[in-house]
């Protein structure tokens, strides 16, 4: 009777583990399939909002739409020249000292950072000013990040505090502690950097083709006007920058991205 019981015992306790492990896979089933509804429902409203920023110019709220990086912290939206309000990024032309004493080309990296962040999400920008070059100096938003503060978080700008960028100084100084960007080693302020007569021009700077409006978009980060004529590698300041197809000029000879790197 006893080994009766037992077995009826084990039976039992067999029987109540798979009810558990038909509950806990139905239970787990459940949950996989509210995350993926969460998953499918997020990039639905990812699309929307593209959208909506995509479409908003139409209403006249600021410039929306894809953006292309000029320089560090200038943009290009629907061809209007926007420069980031309250910062000041190192120029594209601009070389910093890394914790070793050696150059590295700082501005370049701050542009191509920029873009990358970027890529091909929509900026929406809300004008605050014009400045003399006639850009609209504006405060840019991309996926929910505001373009300005992150700059100088990453360390790629400075707090401009001639024109209002106090409120990037606590940004700043995280930047500098965490030695990020250009706190890495030693630099000009980009203020500076302008007033030396032996500056190279950098990409943000209105001269030349800058000043006809004449960039071409396959050069991002620096300002070279599309052919004709047809330019070589000596025939502009540049090198080792951003090339993005079609490439008129054919700087990019490898095709890895990267125009007159010798």
């Amino acid at each position: 009777m006893e080994l009766v019981e037992a077995l009826l015992g084990t039976l039992a306790l067999f029987f109540l583990s798979l009810l558990d492990k038909k509950r806990e896979r139905k239970h787990r089933e459940a949950f996989e399939e509210i995350w993926r509804r969460k998953e499918a429902a997020k990039r639905v409203l990812l699309g929307l909002l593209s959208l909506f920023l995509l479409f908003l110019p139409a209403f006249g709220q600021g410039h929306v739409g894809r953006a292309s990086v000029v320089d560090g912290d200038t943009l290009e939206v629907h061809g209007q020249r926007i420069r980031l309000w309250g910062i000041d990024t190192v120029e594209s032309s601009q070389t910093c000292l890394d914790s070793r004493g050696k150059p590295w080309p700082c501005g370049r990296r701050a542009a191509f950072a920029l873009a990358d962040f970027i890529g091909q999400s929509p900026v929406a920008c809300t004008p605050k000013d014009t400045d003399r070059y006639g850009r609209v100096v504006a405060v840019c938003v991309v996926r929910g990040v505001e373009l300005n503060r992150w700059l100088v978080e990453e360390g790629w700008a400075l707090a401009y505090l001639e024109y209002g960028g106090a409120v990037y100084l606590e940004a700043q100084r995280k930047a500098e502690k965490t030695k990020r960007g250009i706190w890495q080693g030693s630099f000009v302020p980009p203020w500076e950097y302008r007033k030396d007569p032996k500056a190279p021009p950098s990409a943000g700077s209105y001269t030349g083709a800058r000043k006809e409006g004449r960039c071409d978009p396959a050069y991002p980060t620096v300002c070279v006007p599309p052919p004709p004529p047809n330019l070589d590698c000596g025939d502009i300041p540049y090198r080792g920058f951003k090339v993005l197809p079609p490439d008129p000029h054919r700087f990019d000879r490898d095709r890895d991205g990267i125009g007159c790197e010798r």
